[in-house]
């Protein structure tokens, strides 16, 4: 079993003071995350896939655009080359 000590907090708060310092190239694909909320109401016969009852959706960024965001909110200067599709998103 693993436990976290003092000392493993202390670096831990050690390298993201760094964080402002750093100056990070990140590539990777640039996604939209679509979370999709409802009510399941059943399986479906004809695949097994599940019927919901949408009611709402939440956009967010995903992938390595995420990872950016992340690491902007550390304070690291982010320069980022990336990929994105050709869907109206």
């Amino acid at each position: 079993m693993l436990r976290w000590s003092d000392a493993d907090s202390e670096a831990m708060l050690e390298a993201l003071g760094r964080f402002p310092d750093r100056r990070v190239m990140l590539l990777g694909d640039l996604l939209l995350d679509r979370w999709v909320y409802g009510t399941i109401r059943r399986i479906s016969r004809e695949a097994p896939v599940i019927v919901v009852d949408y009611e709402n959706e939440r956009l967010g960024l995903g992938g390595a655009a995420h990872t950016a965001a992340q690491l902007r909110a550390l304070k690291a200067q982010v320069q980022v080359v990336g990929w994105v599709g050709d869907d109206p998103e």
